[in-house]
């Protein structure tokens, strides 16, 4: 499913869309060098964990909750920064 709309609008969407998560750390890298980044929000009972590319944009996002996986892989465009 192809996604319509800005980066932001997606990012308001998301839990941690307001830049704020009780719970973040970053676990390493990927062997292509991406930022891997773990955030948690145990109120929700969600926890993600997100493949950040050097411009910090969403490559893959794995979001964990009771009974749910949800699993996304992003592109973007060539050519269009952020």
């Amino acid at each position: 499913m192809r996604l319509r709309g800005t980066a932001a609008e997606f990012l308001e969407s998301e839990l941690y869309g307001s830049g704020v998560a009780s719970q973040a750390v970053i676990v390493g890298r990927t062997t292509d060098g991406d930022i891997i980044l773990r955030v948690g929000f145990p109120a929700e009972l969600v926890q993600a964990e997100l493949v950040l590319d050097g411009e910090h944009r969403i490559l893959r996002e794995t979001l964990t909750a009771p009974y749910h996986l949800i699993t996304r892989t992003f592109g973007y465009p060539r050519g269009v920064k952020r």
